[in-house]
C-alpha cells in the first residue's frame, strides 16, 4: 500500500500539467484503485483513454477477468466481441494492475470527480469465484469555452461590406478558452439578420487550448441591412455532439455608395453622339463611392428617350471601394432628338440583386452631322474628262462629314438628274468619320444633250445610322464637249490603194480624230450608204478615241459604178458611250480609174489555132488589158447566148485580177456559125468587176478554108458491067481555117450504091480527106466519057468539080444456042453443046466457062476417075472475038429422081480483057428439059390404057388354058 502512495506520489510530480491529484478507490473491497489519463478529461470528450490503476490488497487471485462499467458521466466505447475485458491469470496479493479503456464522456459533465466502476472476478486460493465492484474515482478536469469574432473576406485579405452583397466570404475566428484541446468542431450556421449563410456549417478539425481557430464561410449581406456592428448566435458543436453557443459580430462597415456616368464610344475610342446614330457604343462609369467591394453589379437597361438600349441588362462585375468599373452597351439616338444633356433612369443591381438602386444617368448628345460634297470624273487619283454622252464613267463622289459626330451605316442615294444618268441607285458607304473626305465612285452617264460645258448640280440623298436623311449637293463638272473629225483612206493606214468607181469589196479605212479633250469610248458608226459609197455593213466599231488622238476601223464598201473621181462627203452617224450620237462627214478620194482594152485569139495563150465558120466547141480566149491605175477585181466576161457568127457555150467566164498596167485572160467555148463568112468581127461583151457593168467589143477573127479536089476511080479503067466502082475523093484544105462541117457529094449518070453524100466533118489545113463512093455500071453502058459533078459544102462556103468518068468498051458473051439428045431421069453420060456469041465490041480472052450445078442435072464423072469432078463443071473455051462464036460441051449425068420438065441451067463467063485490073464475071442462063419415061407416056393416052387391058385380058386366058391342059393331064 505504502508502496503504490509513493508511485502515485512520483507520477503527480512528474506531470503536473497532465495529471491532477487523483482519488483512491475506497477501502470497501480488497481492490483498491484510482484512475489517469493522458490528457484532461473534458465533457464530451469521446474515445477518451481511462487507465485504472488496481492493486490487489486481498488474496491471492487466479483467473481474473477485469470489466469496465458504464458509469455517467463514462461511456465505455463500444467494443467488438467482448474485447474489453481484461484477463490476467494470476494477481499475486499487493500487486498493482494497470488497464486502459476508452471512455466517451457524457456533453453535460461537469469538471469534478466522478466515481467510474470497475468489475473484477476472480478465484481465490481458496478456489472460490469472487466479484468485486471496485469504485475507481475519476476527475473531469478540462472545460471547454469558446469566444468568437469575424471578419470580412480573410483574416489575411479582409475586406469591408455593405448591404446586399452576397457570395462574400466571411471568416470566422473561435477562440478556444478551456483547458483542453478541442476536436470535431463543427459551425452550425443559420441566416440571421444582416446575414444569409450560403451554406449549413464549416468545421474545424482541433483548437488546442488558449488557441483559435477559424473557419471561411460564404454569405451574403441583407440588402436592407445598414452600417454596423451585428451579433448573430450560432452554436458550436464539438467532440461528439457536445454543444455550445458562441456569439459571432458581424461588421457591417460600409452602406453602398454608388454613382453613374456615361460616355459616349469607348474607353480606347470615345466618340460623341449625333441624333439618329445607331449602333453606337455607350460606355457606363459605375463608380463606387463606399468602403465594400461592389460585385456581381449588373445594370438594367431602359430604353427611354432619347436612348433606346439594344440589350435590357448587361454586367458589370466587381467595383472596387473607391475604385470604379465600366460596361459598354450599344444603343441608337432617337432620330428626333436635338443636342443637349437627358437623363435616362438606370437600375444597378449588385450581389446577384441583394442590392438594387435606380439612377438618373446623365446622357450628352452633343454631335451633329453636316455633309458637304464635291466630285471628280474618274478617280481622284486618276482624274479624266468627259463630254456629252459618254457613258459607263466612273464618277467619284468625294462626300465629307464637317459635323463632329461619325456616321456610320452610311448609303448614299443617287438618282439620275441632268446631266448625269447614274448606273446604280444606291451606294452602301459605311463609316463616314466627322472631318474625312470619303471617294465614293460610281459608274454614270453623261446625257447626250449637253450642250454646254460647265458646272452643273445634281441632289443626292445620303441615309445613315438608321434612317436618318440628309440632302447634299453635288457638283458635275462636264468640261469638253464632243469633237470629232472624219476621214476616210482606202485599204488600210499602212498599206492605202487607189479606188475607181464600180469596184466591190473594198477596204475603207475610216479615221475618227477626238478634238476634244475627253476620251471617247464605246465609239461605233452607223453607216448608210449614200452617193458613190455602198457600205457593206451597217455599223462599224471604233472603240476608245484617246483625246488629241485618233483612232481607226476598216469596213468594205461598194463604189457606185457611175461615180467620176473626186473628193466625197459621206454623211454618217456617230455613236458613242452608248448614248451620245452626232452626224458626222467622211471625206473619201475616189481617185483611181480603169481602162479596158480586149482582144481575142483562138485556142489558148501558148497554143492558138484559127478557126473558120461552121466549127463547133472551140476555144476562145479572150485577152483584157487593164491600161489604168487601178486593179480589176472579180472580173466576169458576160455573152449572150448567140452573138452573130458565133455560138457561146457558156455565156460567162471568169476572168478574176487584172493588175493595173497588165493583162489576164478567160476562155469559153463557142462555136461558129455554119454560113459566117471569114473575116474579122466585132463581139459585144459585158464585162462585170467591183460592182460595175461595162460593154466591151472583143475583135474575133473567122479565117476561111481553101478546098482543092482531086477524083480517082478504083479500078482506073471503068468497064460496063462494073459494079462497086470506087470514086476516091480526095479533098485539100490549103486555106487559113479548118472547113468545119464539110460534106461532099456526088451526081453521076451511074447508079451510087454508097451513102451519098458524105459528111466530112472538119477539113483540117494541109491534111488531105479522102471521100469514097460507091458506082455501078450496067453491062448495056455505052463506052464513052460521062460527067460527075462533085459538090464539096462546109460552114460557110462550098466548092463544086466535075469529073469526067471513061467507060471503056467490054466483050459481051451471049448464049445463043443449046443441044443436046433427050433426057430422061436417070441418063448419064449426056452431051450438051452450048454456042457462045462475043457481041461485044472487045475481044473475050482466055474465056473459062463454068457449069453451074443443081440437084438434077450436074456435070458426069466417071467412077474410075474421081478426080474428073475437079473440072467436069468448067471448060476453057480461049479468046472470043467480037461476032465470033464458039461451042462449049458439058457431059452431064440427070439424077433418077429428076421428074420431067424443063429446067434452067446457068453457066459462068470469065474472061480477061486488055485494059481491065480483073476478069470479067458474066452469068447466062439456057434450059434443059427432062422426058417422061416410056411407060409414063403409055398411059396417058386412051389406046396405052385399051392395050393394056387387053395383054390383061390375054393372059389371064392363057392361064386358064394352061390350068385346063393340066388338069386333063392328071
Amino acid at each position: 500500500m505504502r508502496k503504490s502512495l509513493i508511485i502515485l506520489l512520483f507520477i503527480i510530480i512528474l506531470s503536473p500539467l497532465v495529471y491532477l491529484t487523483l482519488p483512491i478507490s475506497s477501502q470497501s473491497t480488497p481492490i483498491q484503485g484510482y484512475a489517469t489519463s493522458s490528457e484532461l478529461i473534458t465533457p464530451g470528450e469521446i474515445e477518451v483513454p481511462i487507465t485504472f490503476h488496481l492493486t490487489n490488497l486481498g488474496q491471492t487471485l487466479t483467473d481474473v477477468t477485469i470489466i469496465p462499467a458504464d458509469t455517467y458521466p463514462f461511456y465505455l466505447y463500444p467494443y467488438n466481441n467482448g474485447t474489453q475485458l481484461t484477463h490476467i491469470p494470476l494477481w499475486n496479493q499487493g500487486q498493482t494492475v494497470n488497464v486502459t479503456y476508452l471512455f466517451d464522456i457524457a456533453s453535460t459533465a461537469k469538471t469534478g470527480t466522478y466515481t467510474d466502476v470497475v468489475i473484477v472476478q476472480g478465484i481465490t486460493t481458496s478456489g472460490s469465484q469472487v466479484t468485486y465492484d471496485v469504485l475507481v474515482p475519476v476527475v473531469i478536469a478540462g472545460y471547454v469555452n469558446f469566444s468568437a469574432s469575424s471578419v470580412w473576406g480573410t483574416t489575411s485579405n479582409p475586406m469591408v461590406v455593405g448591404p446586399g452583397e452576397n457570395n462574400i466570404p466571411l471568416t470566422i475566428i473561435l477562440q478556444n478558452l478551456g483547458n483542453t484541446l478541442v476536436t470535431n468542431i463543427t459551425l452550425e450556421l443559420n441566416s440571421q439578420f444582416p446575414v444569409k449563410f450560403l451554406q449549413n456549417n464549416a468545421t474545424i478539425s482541433a483548437i488546442p487550448a488558449g488557441y483559435y481557430g477559424e473557419v471561411t464561410v460564404m454569405a451574403s449581406v441583407y440588402p436592407n441591412a445598414t452600417q454596423g456592428l451585428y451579433y448573430i448566435k450560432l452554436n458550436v458543436i464539438y467532440y461528439h455532439n457536445a454543444t455550445t453557443t458562441v456569439l459571432v459580430p458581424i461588421d457591417i462597415g460600409s452602406s453602398n455608395q454608388v454613382s453613374l456616368e456615361d460616355a459616349w464610344g469607348t474607353p480606347s475610342d470615345p466618340t460623341v453622339a449625333a441624333p439618329g446614330e445607331t449602333l453606337l457604343p455607350l460606355t457606363i462609369y459605375v463608380e463606387n463611392l463606399g468602403e465594400n467591394l461592389l460585385s456581381n453589379v449588373m445594370l438594367i437597361l431602359q430604353s427611354h428617350y432619347p436612348i433606346q438600349f439594344l440589350q435590357n441588362y448587361t454586367m458589370i462585375g466587381f467595383v472596387p471601394a473607391g475604385g470604379y468599373n465600366y460596361v459598354t452597351v450599344v444603343a441608337n439616338v432617337y432620330k428626333n432628338v436635338t443636342p443637349g444633356v437627358y437623363y435616362v433612369p438606370i437600375t444597378l443591381v449588385a450581389y446577384d440583386g441583394g442590392f438594387m438602386q435606380t439612377f438618373e444617368m446623365p446622357v450628352y448628345i452633343l454631335g451633329y452631322v453636316n455633309f458637304s460634297a464635291s466630285s471628280v470624273w474618274g478617280t481622284t487619283s486618276n482624274p479624266m474628262v468627259v463630254g456629252p454622252g459618254e457613258n459607263n464613267i466612273p464618277l467619284t463622289i468625294i462626300l465629307q462629314n464637317t459635323g463632329i459626330a461619325s456616321v456610320t451605316n452610311a448609303t448614299l442615294f443617287l438618282q439620275s438628274q441632268y446631266p448625269v444618268e447614274f448606273l446604280q441607285n444606291n451606294i452602301t458607304i459605311g463609316n463616314i468619320p466627322a472631318g474625312y473626305p470619303i471617294p465614293i465612285t460610281v459608274l454614270a452617264n453623261v446625257y447626250p444633250n449637253v450642250t454646254n460645258t460647265g458646272v452643273y448640280y445634281i441632289t443626292a440623298k445620303v441615309m445613315y445610322y438608321d434612317g436618318v436623311i440628309q440632302y447634299v449637293k453635288v457638283p458635275i463638272y462636264i468640261q469638253s464637249l464632243n469633237q470629232v473629225s472624219a476621214e476616210g483612206v482606202w485599204g488600210s493606214l499602212s498599206s492605202p490603194i487607189l479606188v475607181a468607181p464600180g469596184e466591190t469589196n473594198v477596204p475603207l479605212t475610216i479615221v475618227i480624230k477626238n478634238l476634244g479633250e475627253n476620251l471617247m469610248s464605246n465609239v461605233s458608226l452607223i453607216l448608210q450608204s449614200h452617193y458613190p459609197i455602198q457600205f457593206l455593213q451597217q455599223n462599224a466599231s471604233v472603240g476608245f478615241v484617246p483625246a488629241g488622238s485618233y483612232n481607226y476601223v476598216t469596213v468594205t464598201v461598194n463604189i457606185f459604178p457611175n461615180a467620176t473621181p473626186g473628193v466625197y462627203y459621206i454623211p454618217a452617224t456617230l455613236v458613242a458611250y452608248n448614248g451620245f450620237k452626232e452626224n458626222i462627214m467622211i471625206s473619201v478620194d475616189i481617185l483611181g480609174y480603169i481602162t479596158i482594152q480586149a482582144q481575142s485569139l483562138w485556142g489558148g495563150v501558148t497554143s492558138p489555132i484559127t478557126v473558120s465558120s461552121g466549127e463547133n466547141d472551140v476555144p476562145l480566149t479572150v485577152l483584157l488589158k487593164n491600161t489604168g491605175d487601178v486593179n480589176i477585181l472579180n472580173a466576169t466576161l458576160v455573152f449572150e447566148n448567140v452573138e452573130y457568127p458565133l455560138i457561146f457555150h457558156q455565156t460567162s467566164a471568169q476572168v478574176g485580177i487584172v493588175p493595173a498596167g497588165q493583162e489576164n485572160y478567160a476562155t469559153v467555148t463557142v462555136s461558129v456559125f455554119p454560113n459566117a463568112t471569114p473575116g474579122v468581127y466585132y463581139i459585144p461583151a459585158t464585162l462585170y468587176y467591183f460592182n460595175h457593168k461595162t460593154t466591151i467589143t472583143i475583135p474575133i477573127t473567122i479565117y476561111s478554108p481553101n478546098i482543092s479536089v482531086n477524083l480517082v476511080t478504083i479500078p482506073p479503067q471503068v468497064f460496063p458491067s462494073y459494079y462497086d466502082v470506087r470514086l476516091l475523093v480526095i479533098l485539100t484544105n490549103f486555106g487559113s481555117g479548118i472547113a468545119e462541117n464539110a460534106n461532099v457529094s456526088i451526081q453521076s449518070p451511074f447508079q451510087v450504091i454508097s451513102s451519098n453524100p458524105l459528111h466530112l466533118g472538119a477539113i483540117p489545113i494541109g491534111v488531105p480527106v479522102n471521100a469514097t463512093f460507091l458506082i455501078n455500071v450496067p453491062n448495056n453502058t455505052i463506052p464513052k466519057t460521062y460527067i460527075v459533078n462533085v459538090t464539096i459544102t462546109y460552114d460557110g462556103g462550098k466548092e463544086t468539080y466535075q469529073y469526067p468518068l471513061q467507060i471503056y468498051p467490054k466483050a459481051n458473051l451471049i448464049v445463043v444456042g443449046v443441044s443436046y439428045p433427050s433426057l430422061s431421069a436417070g441418063d448419064s453420060n449426056v452431051p450438051i453443046i452450048i454456042t457462045l456469041k462475043n457481041t461485044g465490041n472487045s475481044t473475050a480472052k482466055n474465056v473459062i466457062v463454068r457449069l453451074g450445078t443443081s440437084n438434077l442435072i450436074y456435070p458426069h464423072v466417071s467412077s474410075s476417075n474421081p478426080l474428073q469432078a475437079l473440072t467436069a463443071s468448067e471448060v476453057f473455051a480461049g479468046d472470043i472475038a467480037p461476032g465470033k462464036a464458039i461451042n462449049v460441051t458439058f457431059v452431064v449425068d440427070v439424077s433418077s429422081g429428076a421428074s420431067s420438065g424443063t429446067y434452067p441451067l446457068a453457066i459462068a463467063l470469065v474472061w480477061n480483057q486488055t485494059g481491065a485490073l480483073f476478069p470479067f464475071e458474066q452469068s447466062d442462063t439456057f434450059y434443059v428439059t427432062i422426058s417422061p419415061p416410056f411407060y409414063q407416056q403409055f398411059f396417058k393416052s386412051p389406046i396405052g390404057i385399051i392395050t393394056i387391058i387387053v395383054i390383061i385380058i390375054v393372059i389371064i386366058v392363057i392361064i386358064t388354058v394352061f390350068l385346063r391342059v393340066r388338069n386333063k393331064r392328071k
